[in-house]
């Protein structure tokens, strides 16, 4: 699997790779992971591309941390950046 960059720049504008793991203890996505490219100024939402098929964020949920880098893995290395 590749490895995803830590920082993206998209448009201009800086954004960082943050790795979330749910706590079991919460009512949805209990222990589900999540990997996202935040901004680094914290002010708006990720990355919206596309590969030509459909529109996304540059973010993902998954059951586990391997399931969800490697949808973000795939989102990140088919985007087109217009």
């Amino acid at each position: 699997m590749e490895t995803l960059p830590s920082i993206l720049t998209f448009k201009g504008k800086d954004y960082i790779l943050e790795e979330t793991h749910f706590s079991k203890h919460i009512e949805i996505l209990p222990g589900w992971w999540s990997f996202m490219y935040t901004p680094l100024d914290r002010d708006g939402l990720p990355p919206y591309v596309h590969n030509k098929h459909e529109w996304y964020f540059l973010c993902t949920t998954a059951p586990t941390k391997e399931e969800a880098l490697a949808d973000l893995t795939e989102r990140v290395t088919t985007m087109i950046l217009d």
